[in-house]
């Protein structure tokens, strides 16, 4: 005859909480560091002292800069001469450069999308005449690239 061992009720609720204790103590419990991570720390110090130095030589995108270029006035655009009778709206999707002067930097144009090379045209001629409120990290300012679009409505009655 065999005798098999039996887990009463009482035994197994107590194996329960002891495997849920040492589940929540070993999640409590930090990581150990390794020894290089006071090297990482040096490390990463130095690289933001030279991003620091080479600031003004970058070009950021706007979600790196603390205060991203801001247009000081609303552009006014004129709807293309040679359109004016077509009735057609427009749109000019632009890629380019503020500078840290606020100007902006022409030869960084680049368009994403455009409803047609008139509205194109338009744009091209306005941009650098636009003045720009330049971005700024760390209480200097940066050159950004900026995207926006321009907007062309068709004159009343065309």
């Amino acid at each position: 005859m065999s005798n098999e061992p039996t887990l009463s009720p009482f035994r197994a609720l107590y194996l329960t909480f002891a495997a849920a204790a040492a589940v929540v103590l070993a999640c409590a419990v930090d990581k150990p560091q390794s020894p290089d991570r006071s090297r990482q720390t040096i490390t990463s110090q130095e690289n933001a002292v030279e991003s620091a130095q080479s600031l003004s030589a970058n070009t950021f995108f706007e979600f790196q800069v603390a205060k991203p270029a801001s247009l000081r006035e609303t552009p006014h655009l004129k709807y293309p001469a040679s359109m004016r009778g077509s009735g057609v709206s427009g749109e000019v999707v632009a890629q380019y450069v503020v500078d840290q002067t606020g100007h902006v930097d022409v030869s960084s144009f680049k368009v994403l999308n455009s409803s047609g090379p008139e509205f194109t045209a338009v744009v091209k001629e306005v941009l650098p005449t636009l003045q720009f409120d330049a971005a700024v990290i760390r209480g200097k300012r940066v050159k950004q690239l900026v995207q926006q679009a321009f907007q062309f409505t068709a004159p009343p009655g065309a």
